[in-house]
């Protein structure tokens, strides 16, 4: 997944119009609240404002709409990106892989900070857990301009 955001969120960078992504992995620990996932990942100073149960079909929707949001004249990806074979393949593998984490996943929630966000949204934004016994992960996603 890490080797995929990598090269996606350069790609999008567009007209007015930058793209963070990154996956946080932590070590899955039985019974501990998505809280501690975020702390694990983001660090002790984050100060998180809100978080809840959310489906994997849900998680899936909202990134898979993040992923290919178009913007428009002003700010948004190049439209011949997002014509491209390798976007259109890039977005397929990471929602391959995160379909795959929340299928397995005893964890998965969506959640917003209040404080620390690592990036700064402007256009959109998620922000989910999704731990099992496979592992925790953080998956945070932003673009602003």
């Amino acid at each position: 997944m890490e080797a995929l955001l990598a090269e996606l969120g350069p790609l999008l960078y567009g007209i007015n119009y930058v793209v963070f992504l990154r996956a946080y992995r932590c070590p899955f620990v039985p019974d501990a609240p998505a809280e501690w996932y975020v702390y694990q990942a983001l660090g002790p100073d984050v100060v998180v404002g809100g978080i809840g149960e959310v489906g994997g079909p849900e998680v899936l929707a909202e990134v898979e709409s993040a992923l290919r949001y178009a913007g428009d004249r002003h700010a948004g990806p190049k439209p011949v990106v997002l014509r491209s074979r390798r976007y259109k393949g890039l977005v397929r593998a990471v929602l391959s892989e995160l379909e795959q984490a929340v299928a397995e996943a005893s964890v998965v929630a969506t959640f917003w900070l209040r404080e620390g966000h690592p990036a700064y949204p402007v256009f959109w934004d998620f922000a989910f857990v999704i731990a099992g016994p496979a592992g925790g992960l953080v998956f945070v996603g932003s673009s602003s301009d």
